[in-house]
């Protein structure tokens, strides 16, 4: 099954992060095994490719927001 949301530069990243190419009812979900905070039963999450770009954009802006608001905070803006 091929999935053509991502691109292979986007599926190489998520390949390096731990995630797994999952052919589920003819969609390709990208799934990893999280461990739950004080337990040692570790559960298996998955993610459509879209839900996988809303995450990876989500993360670069609150990295962005993070770098701009810790610079003023620092600068004295």
């Amino acid at each position: 099954m091929e999935d053509k949301t991502l691109t292979n530069e986007e599926v190489r990243q998520l390949f390096a992060q731990g995630y797994q190419p999952v052919g589920r009812g003819g969609e390709v979900l990208y799934c990893h095994r999280e461990m739950k905070i004080g337990s040692r039963i570790g559960t298996t999450v998955c993610k459509t490719a879209d839900q996988m770009k809303e995450l990876t954009r989500d993360s670069k802006d609150m990295l962005i927001k993070a770098q701009t608001t810790s610079g003023c905070l620092t600068n004295g803006c």
